[in-house]
């Protein structure tokens, strides 16, 4: 199955569509479908443009002298900014258009969506469009963009994340602030017993608690077991299982809500995923984050064996 788009308007239409080949219908008789189609038909000649041109220049490389080397490499560069530019250049050209509508919704639908960039690009339309029912949607997407950026602001290197409380497996309770506020170094770490590459980072955390713990490292890791989606039939059972078969003996906290708990909410989960991590020094603020590995151990190491 598949989604056939069509852009209806008050007029007289025609659909003709091949059973053998339904991804090939035609439709006529609405111009906003007409502005759709050479859209995606523009935007797919620079694609296959891109295809070929990236292809070529590997089948030649060993051929090409540094000078045609980098003549290549920027005809793709402004290939590739063409097309990642394609859609704002589209509705900055066709302010009127209902698919300019159409591709703003769908870009502010992306989990990697930038409220800025959808914000000036539905700024950037025409009033009646901006007035009509149909960008509804788009203003309350672009609402819950705004509040994600908010909630970001407070997650950047430099800047203090917001304090929680929360229960540890066996019943007490516990504050981010109490935590970073005792100790040099925090690794907030955000994991679930179902992610696998959280449980293989674990290993890692392992081995970085043991040798810094007593140089003022401490680690608090948050849970976001209890997901619906996954259909745990017992999430704390799970999560208390994954804490011992990895041997790990830091805080651990969780809501046991997924991705639809507060602090789930409060840094963004949803929009990130896991495993997401933050350093944060003893005043409280980002020093790094998303740190992982070899990367993670040579940061550890800087702030404390300095």
């Amino acid at each position: 199955s598949f989604v056939l788009p069509i852009f209806l308007e008050n007029s007289n239409s025609k659909l003709n569509i091949d059973a053998r080949n339904p991804k090939g219908y035609n439709f006529e008789g609405s111009k906003s479908h007409k502005e759709f189609k050479k859209f995606n038909d523009d935007y797919k000649s620079l694609t296959d443009d891109l295809l070929n041109k990236k292809t070529e220049f590997q089948n030649n490389i060993s051929k090409l002298d540094s000078i045609r080397k980098e003549e290549k490499s920027n005809e793709i560069k402004a290939l590739q900014n063409a097309i990642k530019n394609y859609s704002l250049n589209f509705i900055e050209k066709n302010p009127k258009s209902y698919v300019s509508l159409h591709l703003i919704k769908s870009m502010s639908k992306n989990r990697l969506a930038k409220y800025k960039d959808s914000q000036n690009a539905f700024n950037a339309l025409d009033e009646n469009l901006k007035n009509s029912p149909a960008s509804d949607v788009v203003m309350k997407r672009l609402e819950e963009l705004k509040q994600i950026d908010q909630k970001n602001q407070t997650l950047q290197i430099g800047a203090k994340p917001q304090n929680f409380k929360a229960t540890t497996f066996d019943g007490k309770t516990i504050s981010l602030d109490e935590v970073t506020s005792n100790h040099k170094v925090t690794i907030l770490e955000f994991w679930a017993a179902w992610c696998l590459p959280c449980r293989q980072e674990n290993a890692n955390l392992v081995k970085l608690y043991e040798q810094y713990k007593d140089k003022g490292l401490e680690i608090l890791s948050v849970s976001v077991d209890g997901d619906p989606r996954r259909k745990q039939e017992n999430p704390k059972q799970e999560w208390v299982r994954a804490i011992k078969e990895d041997g790990i003996t830091w805080y651990q906290v969780s809501y046991l809500k997924g991705f639809d708990g507060p602090i789930a909410e409060l840094y963004n989960l949803k929009l990130s995923g896991i495993p997401v991590n933050f350093i944060i020094g003893d005043d409280g603020k980002i020093i790094a984050k998303d740190l992982r590995g070899t990367a993670l151990q040579t940061k550890i190491n800087e702030l404390l064996n300095n």
